[in-house]
């Protein structure tokens, strides 16, 4: 067994050699990972091309923004794929999805427009009260008492039916000045007459219920 003074004289040799080991560790490498020693005189070498110390920093180029012609180029694509997927369905579902966007848009901004849907023999049931001809529907659409009227569509359904024509029902909610929203359901029968679609029976209702 070694004595006391053996091992204290190997403890403080070690204890030297470790010393001596970080002394040179030191002096190559001037810096620790933990970067505490970035700034004991490093000296970096700039990068070919960058601009000498102490200049001001290039401009920062902003982001490209969306441009008008953007968001139209856009907006064309989006109808071009409507276009498409609507082309795969059939062709009364294609006519009578066409008509029943034409006819709330018109109802909803230019009510006078919808005479051009009618024909003179096209009947029109609103809320129970039948009228016949067009002067007759564009006489009781324009006379309704409201100013402003929105249409929602929530669910329409289409149909082939005898004699060329399309049966076509739709289920949505309207909005009448500053009265609450109320369902309806409306039901047209479409026709070609000389290469135009035309409503030859329009059936309204509004979507009320009693439960007492």
């Amino acid at each position: 067994m070694r004595s006391a003074p053996a091992r204290r004289y190997r403890f403080r040799s070690c204890r030297g050699v470790f010393a001596q080991q970080r002394r040179y560790r030191r002096a190559q490498f001037p810096f620790s990972l933990g970067g505490r020693r970035w700034a004991l005189g490093l000296q970096l070498k700039p990068c070919p091309g960058a601009p000498p110390s102490g200049s001001p920093a290039p401009p920062q180029v902003p982001r490209a923004q969306g441009t008008p012609e953007r968001g139209a180029q856009v907006a064309a694509a989006d109808r071009l794929r409507q276009r498409a997927r609507m082309a795969e369905r059939p062709m009364w579902e294609q006519v009578g999805t066409s008509f029943v966007h034409l006819y709330y848009q018109r109802f909803d901004t230019s009510r006078v427009e919808l005479s051009a849907l009618y024909t003179d023999a096209s009947c029109l049931s609103w809320e129970g009260q039948q009228f016949q001809g067009k002067t007759a529907i564009m006489e009781k659409l324009m006379s309704l008492p409201f100013q402003k009227i929105q249409h929602s569509i929530t669910s329409q359904d289409h149909q082939p039916a005898p004699d060329n024509c399309i049966l076509s029902m739709v289920v949505g909610q309207l909005k009448v000045d500053n009265d609450p929203v109320m369902g309806f359901h409306q039901l047209f029968v479409l026709k070609n007459i000389s290469d135009n679609w035309v409503c030859t029976n329009d059936i309204f209702r509004l979507a009320l219920y009693n439960f007492a």
